[in-house]
């Protein structure tokens, strides 16, 4: 959307929507949308004139520097920045990604590894013991990739395990008939997660708790509420909760007396 001009994005919407007044655009900006100055030029995707939303590269940044370091000030910064400054309706629209033909895929990217050359990362592949650990990474980043505001958007082969580099090496063929079972579960426990709780189609955000690696946030509807949590510390981490509490989804999860306590890389999904 950078290389456009106001002008020519707001002639473009009119056709749009003249055609369809339902139709949804979103746009490809890969920064906070709402402060973006492009060639010199100050943008106005979301003054109602151009954009209905956006790609959501800042919370992709955000939720890969929490599955690397645990900063979870980091990343209660940058989900409330957007929430601050984004329109709602904008804000309910976001493309949540982790993997594009631009970026790394999820997975490799997690690994942290950094391949010498092109022709090596061209067939680099993780090891068992490698995607093992990704894999642990990876549920709570999706986690998270689903139940922040926005909507969730896989890029083909996620959800089947597929892996790879830079372009092109991130736009191999799906692997039909080798998807990674385990992989294909995780995806299916959340998009059943999303369908079937709808505070996390437009429903408001609150940060409960952000510090030493724990993230704790709620969202909100229509009078029901669920808390997201998610632990990238070194430590097990405990959350005030009512003995009648209904947990829908968790992983190292512990219930204790007025609590639940959270194990490194654990997370749960109550309310």
């Amino acid at each position: 959307m950078d290389e456009l001009s106001n002008g020519m994005m707001e002639a473009i919407r009119t056709h749009v929507k003249a055609a369809k007044p339902d139709a949804l655009w979103i746009g490809e900006v890969w920064e906070d949308a709402s402060n973006k100055v492009a060639y010199g030029e100050r943008r106005h995707y979301f003054e109602g004139a151009e954009l209905d939303g956006a790609m959501n590269y800042p919370f992709r940044t955000a939720i890969l520097n929490y599955a690397f370091t645990g900063d979870a000030n980091a990343l209660r910064e940058a989900v409330e920045t957007l929430v601050e400054n984004y329109p709602k309706p904008a804000l309910d629209c976001l493309m949540n990604s982790l993997s594009t033909h631009d970026t790394w895929r999820i997975l490799t990217l997690l690994s942290g590894n950094e391949w010498e050359s092109e022709d090596v990362r061209a067939t680099a592949k993780l090891t068992p013991e490698q995607l093992q650990k990704v894999k642990a990474l990876n549920r709570v980043a999706t986690l998270l990739q689903f139940t922040l505001p926005g909507v969730p958007c896989v890029y083909y082969g996620d959800e089947a395990g597929l892996e790879g580099c830079e372009d092109p090496f991130s736009r191999r063929c799906y692997p039909w008939d080798h998807e990674d079972a385990e992989i294909m579960d995780w995806y299916r426990s959340l998009i059943r997660l999303r369908r079937e709780n709808a505070v996390f189609a437009g429903g408001s955000y609150h940060t409960v708790k952000a510090e030493n690696g724990f993230f704790a946030f709620q969202r909100y509807k229509s009078g029901k509420s669920l808390c997201v949590v998610a632990n990238m510390g070194s430590e097990t981490a405990e959350l005030p909760v009512l003995s009648n509490t209904q947990i829908v989804l968790s992983f190292g999860c512990e219930r204790r007396p007025g609590s639940l306590a959270v194990a490194p890389q654990g997370y749960a999904v109550f309310g």
